[in-house]
């Protein structure tokens, strides 16, 4: 009887302990493999625009990046993860627009730069590819067999609150670092030097142009004093800019601005020029290369949205909450 029952107890213990590898196997067998990480970078702020400043600066360095359309705010719904407000047409200000087309006499000096740095800009300025990325596209990677590098560039402190699946973060004014870049895959050929240094010589001034809204570009415009009116510049097409334009603004599409130097002799090196497209991500590249070359420029934010409400001057449609979804944040220091 003795021995009976030992032998009882000892089958239910084997039968038990194979159930449990079993399932342990079953639930290892079911676990998705970690998607494969292409080349491909892609950066995300806040609203889109300090990461197109970001992006601009890795794509001259050699990396294959591209900015998060609308940031995080095309991502999550969460305030708290946000951290900033999304743009709603309250920003619009409805100020004037022209049809004339302008034009400014090249007799400017150039700023002092690297000549093989026009070249990389130039370069990089045609070469990204989508020219924004799109949150529904980098969800579908996350939960594929093989996705985009992911980086943040907002500060650590609202990283740790939320931020992208298997995101990297380094702040975007630290992306010149080439230790802090070691998060990303190492590139071929090695991180472009001319770029870095520039990079790091526009991200490391005591004072980083960014932004400038409608209302206060407007006041500086209407002042009554022309002494501090900033030099305007669309970077839209052609087509766009004569449908409509702010007031005295000049012309040269974003993808161009670093290929010929005669337009760039009709920018002002002594005034603020003030870069504006459609949504604030392409003035941001534009803004950005003009920087790197030594010139001081600042990104109208939200672009022509926040100038005017004209539909047809606008040719594309703001940040809409109904557009995006509401995805999953992970939390914590760690992708």
């Amino acid at each position: 009887m003795f021995k009976k029952r030992w032998m009882t107890i000892l089958v239910t213990l084997i039968v038990g302990l194979s159930f449990c590898l079993f399932m342990s196997c079953k639930e290892e067998a079911e676990e998705p493999d970690e998607p494969t990480l292409t080349d491909k970078v892609v950066v995300y702020c806040y609203t889109g625009h300090s990461g197109a400043a970001a992006t601009m600066c890795l794509k001259a360095m050699g990396y294959d990046a591209s900015n998060l359309r609308f940031g995080i705010m095309s991502w999550t719904k969460d305030e708290d993860v946000r951290a900033t407000s999304p743009y709603t047409e309250t920003e619009c200000i409805g100020a004037a627009t022209e049809t004339t087309i302008e034009d400014y006499p090249a007799d400017n000096d150039l700023p002092d730069f690297d000549s093989e740095l026009l070249g990389i800009l130039d370069d990089a300025l045609n070469s990204i590819d989508p020219v924004t990325y799109s949150a529904i596209t980098l969800y579908d990677e996350i939960n594929g067999e093989e996705r985009s590098q992911i980086l943040s560039v907002r500060s650590a402190t609202h990283y740790a609150i939320g931020h992208i699946p298997g995101a990297e973060n380094i702040p975007w004014k630290e992306v010149y670092d080439a230790d802090k870049l070691t998060v990303l895959k190492t590139l071929e050929g090695g991180i472009n030097e001319v770029a870095r240094q520039a990079a790091e010589d526009y991200l490391t001034q005591a004072s980083v142009p960014l932004t400038i809204t409608a209302a206060d570009l407007d006041s500086l415009l209407n002042d009554g004093d022309e002494d501090n009116d900033p030099f305007v510049l669309s970077v839209r097409s052609a087509t766009h800019y004569a449908i409509g334009h702010i007031p005295g603004a000049y012309n040269i599409p974003w993808s161009d601005l670093a290929s010929d130097t005669l337009e760039l002799k009709k920018l002002p090196t002594d005034r603020t020029i003030v870069v504006y497209c459609y949504t604030g991500h392409t003035g941001g590249y534009a803004a950005t290369v003009l920087n790197l070359l030594g010139y001081t420029a600042k990104n109208l934010k939200w672009g022509i949205m926040s100038w005017t409400n004209n539909a047809d001057v606008r040719a594309s449609n703001p940040f809409n909450e109904d557009d995006w979804g509401d995805y999953e944040v992970n939390t914590g220091d760690t992708p």
